[in-house]
């Protein structure tokens, strides 16, 4: 936190305007959001065997529903261009 605060005044020193500060950091948050959404998709892939054996009940995802897909893109298609 004391580093970000840090790098933030570095920044406005340097002339950074707040519109780009803003900019910087929502660009960061959908960097981080994007690959911790793509570690999530892939370990339930990977672990829903397992949980289907361990579980007797049928387990199944609707990350193939093309319902789910859409409001997907449209969503990472918002958070790229913002």
């Amino acid at each position: 936190m004391i580093q970000r605060k840090k790098e933030v005044g570095i920044r406005k020193v340097s002339g950074a305007s707040k519109f780009e500060l803003i900019k910087q950091l929502m660009i960061e948050s959908s960097i981080v959001l994007s690959i911790s959404y793509l570690i999530s998709f892939l370990m339930a892939e990977l672990l829903l065997p397992y949980f289907k054996q361990l579980f007797t009940y049928d387990i199944s995802l609707l990350f193939y529903d093309p319902v789910f897909l859409g409001i997907l893109m449209v969503l990472f298609i918002i958070i790229i261009l913002i």
